[in-house]
């Protein structure tokens, strides 16, 4: 499953040339020549839009969207902050899965807007393996478990567990041991 990354289309007859896309390119993809900016590296490009949300005279065209649809700042946030601490506060760790497969569809939209999660220096270099079989997610359950057997066999002797303590900022293994507690952040 691959992600798209075509840049957008610019529309010249909107364009003012005023460079502002070429400015927040994370990737170097934009220039501008007689006052009107251009795609001159189509190669670079991570499709995050940066260049279609930035310019004020809607001069990009994002493909398979319509320039209505396409996301533009608005005059107040897309979520309140009611409406965001609401969905965050309902966010849940799913750990008891169903056999029941996820529908690729399902699976394209999850990256899709995953594709616009913030990364250092928008350099969006992240990638994904989709495991959908049960053979390949039970063989990383056995390499994931037979990994943290193995560091956590090398920490259960004092020599062990001071190395891990010096390398894990003197935090301990053991949540009994901190001092903060879970409900709340340590004062000033």
């Amino acid at each position: 499953m691959t992600l798209h990354s075509d840049p957008p289309e610019v529309i010249v007859s909107k364009c003012v040339g005023c460079g502002l896309c070429v400015r927040v390119c994370p990737s170097f993809v934009l220039d501008v020549s007689n006052a009107k900016a251009f795609i001159a590296r189509r190669d670079w490009c991570i499709g995050c839009g940066h260049c279609a949300a930035i310019c004020p005279m809607e001069a990009f065209q994002v493909e398979g969207t319509s320039p209505d649809s396409q996301v533009k700042p608005g005059p107040s946030p897309a979520a309140s902050p009611e409406t965001l601490q609401l969905l965050l506060r309902e966010r849940r760790s799913i750990r008891h899965y169903t056999n029941e497969p996820v529908p690729r569809e399902l699976l394209a939209e999850v990256l899709e807007a995953g594709r616009y999660a913030p990364t250092g220096r928008n350099i969006q270099n992240v990638n994904y393996i989709i495991l959908t079989s049960p053979e390949g997610i039970e063989q990383l359950r056995r390499m994931t478990m037979a990994f943290y057997d193995k560091v956590f066999s090398r920490v259960k002797g004092r020599i062990g567990a001071f190395i891990f303590g010096l390398v894990a900022a003197g935090r301990s293994l053991n949540p009994s041991r901190n001092p903060f507690p879970r409900s709340s952040m340590p004062g000033p």
